[in-house]
């Protein structure tokens, strides 16, 4: 398909290499602000990358807490994508 930026060029490239080695990797599309635990995370990560660069600041201490933060929900809350479609989830891949 037709890739939209360099950074999403290199987003296909590096599924394309862990799906060789074997690695399951699904994608999929998940409505913007519905609650979903990861693009929640996704959002507060893009966020994160984007303040610290802007404002030049130490990012690691933030990083470490989003990442503990993350591990702790992922442990909470196991299932994390929905048995089948619906109007805030889709297969992407």
């Amino acid at each position: 398909g037709h890739m939209r930026s360099p950074e999403e060029a290199r987003c296909a490239h590096n599924l394309v290499e862990l799906r060789s080695t074997g690695v399951a990797v699904r994608i999929h599309w998940v409505r913007g602000h519905n609650g979903n635990l990861l693009n929640e995370f996704a959002d507060r990560a893009a966020v994160t990358a984007r303040r610290t660069a802007q404002w030049n600041l130490d990012h690691e201490d933030i990083i470490t807490r989003l990442r503990e933060e993350l591990r702790a929900e992922l442990t909470a809350s196991p299932a994390l994508v929905p048995d089948a479609e619906s109007r805030d989830y889709r297969a992407a891949a």
